[in-house]
Parts: structure tokens; C-alpha cells; sequence
């Protein structure tokens, strides 16, 4: 009877088990085994709201057997995804089969599915300089002057040329401001920075923190990553974003393509034209310099670097936004967006662009006098 009883136990248990994973399987619709001639690949996915994550959750551990971690720093392989939520918006990246996907793609609270894509570095062009510091600032009312400015920054605190050679920007300098920066890399120890720069967290397996080269970072169209974006800007954040050196509709490519986004176009420093590198089109919200422009290098703590690219557009673009929030308080995203339109010169833009085009707007800083 112990045998039997013993026996009898042993079968009970199994079917129990049997029964728990066909409930499980059930519940979720877990997918059938994939082929095993598809290559693994790496997806975003996007959830509708924290509620259907947690669903969603165990569904990928029940059928998938995956681990759910949310360090930033965690390395994602066959095993692993990692969660990349903020706010409301909710993200994780996994690497799944086509077929995988297709399932996760149709499954309850998921948005969203993409391939994971290579960003492309909006690589600017030029030579490495050892030169000093240009010029120096005196205290005008309520403006700083930097006398010998480069033209670039003369550019765009008048409305129109010829350039005067200075360049005369708000006293409160963007004092208090944090800009935070997507790119590939700066020397913190520069002396142009002042001792204002702190290195970020690197998001990816092998990066270098110091590079000399200023190079944003976009890619091929992404909704997931225009909505990432569009989050962004409704938690409040000012986004910039380099419209690209492609010459081609940055309405193409993200983030720039995002609509509540700031895309920056690049003109030719001295004549106002798109330079022949930018892309251009309804995305774009803004032109600034953005060719033989001279900033912080990372050879020496003094050393400079001259490059051309919408990379070097867009933070005139940034650091424009950081003097408007210093000398008159922050404002929303859309607000920001009025301000910068009302204070930019209108029509002045040619080239890849109408002069009757809503979006020919050249950056202009704010009347210190004001």
C-alpha cells in the first residue's frame, strides 16, 4: 500500500505540473518553438502602460523563459531583457526571433515592435587646433561681450550682417541650466568647459567617454524613438536634436523627425545658405552655423578642434535655450518653441529652403536689455 500510495503520488504531481504549464500556456498563447533557422535578433518593444507591463512580464518569463532587469548598465543577450522605462512610457529590448516577435507584436498592451538599429554618427568634418582662447568678456549692463568673437557666435546675436565682431549675450550666462548631452564623447578637464562638465553613464559595451569629434547621434525613421522624444518633451524637457548630414528630408530620419522636438539645420557660417551637408525640409524647426566651427578639443585641457556638421548647429540651438531659462525662467517645451521662433530672424535662410517657408527661422539670442 506504501508503494502504491507513494506511486500514485508521484503520477498526481505530474499531471499537476503537466496541468500548470498547459494553464500557463493557455493564459499567454505562448508561441511554438521557433525554427531554429532564425537567427536571434534584437527588438524594442513598447508597452501601453505599466498595468499591461507587468502582464506582459510574466508572459515573456513563462514563455520565453527571459530574466526582467532594469540596470541601465545591464548588458542584454538571449536570456535577458532589459527594461528602458520612464515615466509613462514604457520599453523594454530583448533579442527574439522574427517569428518571436511577431508573437510579441500581436500580443495584449503591446504598441510597438522594431528592430533594434545601428545609430549613425552625424560625423562632422575638420582638423584638430592647439589655439588658445579667443577674445574675453566685459560687462556691458546686463550683457557680456566677447570681443574678436568667431563668427559663428557674432553670427547669431544680430540680426543680419555685416558681423561686428562681437558677441553679446545675456549676464546670467544660462547660470543654473543643466544641458544634458547625447554624443559620442568630451574631454571634462578643457578649460573651456570651466569646470562645469560632468561625464554621464555610457550606453554602450566598450565606449570611450572622451572623444574630440562632437558627434550627435541619429539613424533611419523610429516611432518608438520619436516617441521617446515626444515623452521627453512632456515631462517637460527641452529637446534639441541635430537634423542630420545627409542632405536629404530629415522628416526621414529620428530623432529629428520628431514633431515636438527642436530639429536644427545647418547654415554656412558667414552667408546664411544651408550648407550643402544638411538636411532640410518640414522637420527641420531652425537653421544655426554650423560649418568651421571651433570648440573644445580633447588633445590638451587648452586644446580646440574646428568641425562642420549639424552636430555643431544644433548646441547653438541647446545653449540658446539654456540663456533664455536663466535670464527669464524655464518655460514649457512649446513655449520654449514660440520663444525661440519670435526671437529668430524669419526668411533670411537660403539654399535648401524658401524664403517664404514657415520654417526659415535663423537662430537669434535674446535682448539682454529686456
Amino acid at each position: 500500500m506504501i508503494v502504491i500510495s507513494l506511486f500514485s503520488k508521484i503520477i498526481a504531481t505530474f499531471i499537476l505540473i503537466i496541468y500548470s504549464i498547459t494553464l500557463v500556456e493557455a493564459q499567454f498563447n505562448c508561441p511554438s518553438t521557433p525554427s531554429s533557422k532564425e537567427d536571434l535578433q534584437t527588438f524594442i518593444v513598447q508597452l501601453s502602460s505599466p498595468e499591461k507591463a507587468i502582464d506582459h512580464y510574466d508572459f515573456l518569463k513563462s514563455c520565453f523563459n527571459k530574466e526582467i532587469n532594469d540596470n541601465i548598465d545591464q548588458l542584454i543577450d538571449h536570456t535577458v531583457i532589459k527594461i528602458a522605462s520612464f515615466g509613462s512610457f514604457i520599453c523594454y529590448i530583448g533579442q527574439f526571433s522574427p517569428s518571436e516577435a511577431a508573437v510579441l507584436a500581436s500580443s495584449p498592451g503591446v504598441i510597438r515592435v522594431e528592430n533594434d538599429k545601428t545609430a549613425n554618427l552625424f560625423a562632422p568634418t575638420g582638423t584638430n587646433l592647439t589655439l588658445g582662447p579667443v577674445g574675453g568678456n566685459g560687462n556691458l549692463c546686463t550683457s557680456l561681450t566677447e570681443f574678436q568673437a568667431p563668427p559663428n557666435l557674432d553670427r547669431i546675436d544680430q540680426k543680419s550682417p555685416p558681423l561686428d565682431g562681437k558677441y553679446r549675450y545675456p549676464a546670467t550666462s544660462g547660470l543654473g541650466v543643466n544641458v544634458y548631452i547625447v554624443d559620442t564623447g568630451i574631454n571634462t578637464a578643457n578649460s573651456e568647459f570651466g569646470g562645469r562638465a560632468k561625464l554621464g553613464p555610457a550606453y554602450c559595451d566598450g565606449c570611450s567617454n572622451v572623444d574630440d569629434t562632437g558627434m550627435s547621434i541619429g539613424g533611419g525613421f523610429s516611432q518608438i524613438l520619436n516617441n521617446v522624444t515626444d515623452q521627453l518633451v512632456n515631462a517637460g524637457v527641452h529637446v534639441v536634436a541635430a537634423a542630420g548630414n545627409s542632405a536629404t528630408d530629415a522628416c526621414n530620419i529620428s530623432p529629428a523627425s520628431a514633431p515636438n522636438g527642436i530639429a536644427v539645420g545647418a547654415t554656412e557660417t558667414r552667408t546664411d545658405a544651408t550648407a550643402d551637408f544638411s538636411n532640410f525640409g518640414r522637420c527641420v524647426f531652425i537653421y544655426a552655423p554650423g560649418t568651421n566651427i571651433t570648440a573644445a578639443g580633447n588633445s590638451a585641457i587648452t586644446a580646440l578642434a574646428t568641425y562642420s556638421g549639424t552636430s555643431q548647429a544644433a548646441p547653438h540651438v541647446a545653449g540658446t535655450v539654456a540663456l533664455i531659462i536663466a535670464k527669464d525662467g524655464n518655460k514649457s517645451p512649446a513655449e520654449m518653441k514660440v520663444e525661440l521662433d519670435k526671437l529668430s530672424t524669419k526668411g533670411i535662410v537660403t539654399g535648401n529652403v524658401s524664403r517664404t517657408d514657415l520654417n526659415n527661422r535663423f537662430l537669434r539670442l535674446p535682448d539682454c536689455s529686456k
